[in-house]
């Protein structure tokens, strides 16, 4: 008997995307699959055609979120706790499999089953998928946790299939998180060492479609908000507090490169000189190479100088150069784009 693919897919107000991502579902060449839709309170005809498709098609279920809070990662959990299958796929309500999706995912599967998930590449699209549209991510030979850490996610929802009984593990998505919640989820299955291989090779198999402007994540301030500022920090302080004690040198550096980042935000945007000191003397604590407080501060003035005036960007990239392992690593916010300040006077 092959196993059986659950697959979740939250919606609110889809009902003109809906249907054709139900329809690439329907198409799959892998025939034993459950689709469970989880609507997380539609106002439109969301609800109509979904009721269209469940009348044709017995492997589609749809249930309504029954409790608090609103939201994507609430749907999940709902559909992971209903689901039947062995494996995972959770796909936006506006996105699309391709037609061997689930008849790759679980044949790699099957040849890998001390995994606890596989990844695979994902395509992004406008308005009609494209196979030389853009990837969501490439590979790189620098190690993903790392990756992860400084906020480039390697991949996106829907790019894995997983164990169910690794996610319940896992306990799913945090529900009461207000962005980066499939983020969070990954970095929590690296963290804890989740078993997983990348088959970034193989043909891409789900369109993400590009360009949302409306849910929550892809609309809130990410520095510019001094409050969603301080939420930011606090998700990876978390992570510093949790597992400071198991992270390598390399991933701890990644940690406070990060962090350096978000609290000079406080200078760089918001000119709250005394609670940058009070962050990042907080977390340093936690930092082996005991970076000098004052230089820390002696570079974030340097960068905020470098905002107004070219001429200071060389000087601190110099000063990087001939202060490398005393201060973080350094990411810096171009049109909502993370680049990173590298040591040799260069900028990505």
């Amino acid at each position: 008997m092959s196993n059986l693919v659950s697959i979740i897919i939250p919606t609110y107000n889809r009902s003109n995307l809906i249907g054709a991502t139900l329809d690439s579902v329907l198409s799959q060449t892998y025939e034993n699959w459950e689709c469970l839709v989880v609507d997380d309170g539609s106002t439109d005809n969301t609800t109509k055609v979904l009721n269209l498709y469940v009348k044709n098609e017995s492997r589609i279920r749809f249930c309504q979120r029954n409790r608090e809070p609103k939201g994507a990662p609430t749907c999940r959990n709902i559909g992971l706790e209903l689901a039947k299958g062995d494996y995972i796929v959770y796909l936006d309500s506006d996105d699309l499999l391709a037609p061997f999706c689930l008849e790759q995912r679980v044949a790699l599967f099957n040849q890998n089953h001390s995994c606890d998930f596989l990844v695979f590449k994902n395509i992004l699209f406008q308005e009609e998928p494209i196979e030389n549209g853009f990837y969501w991510n490439i590979d790189t030979d620098e190690e993903d946790l790392s990756r992860f850490i400084k906020l480039d996610a390697l991949w996106q929802t829907s790019g894995p299939i997983y164990k169910k009984e690794f996610l319940i593990k896992m306990g799913g998505f945090k529900e009461d998180l207000l962005f980066w919640q499939d983020y969070d989820l990954h970095l929590r299955c690296l963290l804890k060492k989740g078993m997983y291989l990348k088959f970034f090779d193989s043909p891409v198999d789900v369109f993400i479609r590009d360009g949302r402007k409306d849910t929550i994540s892809r609309s809130i301030s990410f520095t510019g908000d001094i409050k969603i500022l301080e939420k930011r920090i606090n998700f990876y302080y978390e992570i510093l507090n949790e597992y400071h004690l198991t992270l390598s040198n390399e991933h701890l550096n990644s940690l406070f490169s990060i962090l350096y980042f978000f609290s000079s935000q406080y200078i760089i945007r918001h000119g709250k000189y005394l609670t940058f000191l009070k962050h990042w003397i907080k977390i340093n604590r936690f930092n082996k190479n005991s970076f000098s407080i004052y230089k820390s501060l002696i570079n974030v003035l340097l960068l905020k100088l470098s905002s107004r005036f070219s001429f200071f960007l060389k000087i601190s990239n110099n000063y990087l150069k001939n202060n490398i392992n005393k201060i973080p690593d350094y990411f810096v916010l171009r049109k909502s784009n993370l680049g990173k300040i590298e040591y040799n006077n260069s900028i990505i």
